[in-house]
């Protein structure tokens, strides 16, 4: 019931609605945390580049999926795509080390390490606020307006000065 119910919700809208029915759970249970796997997630509907990542192939591949085209004319991806909340690099390394099949938890270390900055900085604690708020079905996703940016010159979102 709960599997045919998140299957019919991904085919509306972007993946993140089915977070706990589809492969990446691998990626979680060798030691990624869900936090990665939503900056993942994030990073899938900010660059279409990732939808070719092993995370992207994934969702790809599930039954009733939409397509890339569909899920990127959503509200939510629209929203994604014009914040650009997560960076570059972080988008990659993510990608790359915590959804590989060899990653380890050292991996995991590794990474937190090297972004600590921006995972613990306001930008992206914006991006998981709005995307909570937008989980649970088209409905719920497209009534979520996307947040207004309080500093867009701040590369982390910690600046602190006003505009």
């Amino acid at each position: 019931m709960i599997v045919s119910r998140l299957t019919k919700d991904m085919r509306l809208v972007f993946p993140l609605s089915i977070v706990l029915a589809l492969a990446p759970i691998a990626a979680l249970a060798q030691g990624a945390d869900m936090g990665m796997f939503i900056i993942g997630n994030i990073c899938l509907l900010q660059n279409p580049k990732y939808q070719t990542s092993g995370l992207g192939r994934t969702y790809s591949r599930a039954p009733n999926f939409a397509g890339w085209r569909a899920i990127e004319n959503t509200p939510r991806a629209i929203c994604v795509r014009s914040k650009q909340w997560i960076s570059e690099q972080l988008c990659s390394d993510v990608l790359e080390v915590v959804f590989a099949k060899d990653s380890t938890p050292d991996d995991l270390m590794s990474l937190r390490k090297k972004h600590a900055t921006e995972i613990q900085g306001q930008k992206l604690r914006e991006a998981f606020a709005y995307f909570n708020k937008t989980v649970g079905g088209p409905e719920k996703a497209n009534a979520v307006p996307c947040p207004s940016n309080p500093n867009p010159t701040s590369p982390t979102g910690n600046d602190k000065r006003s505009e």
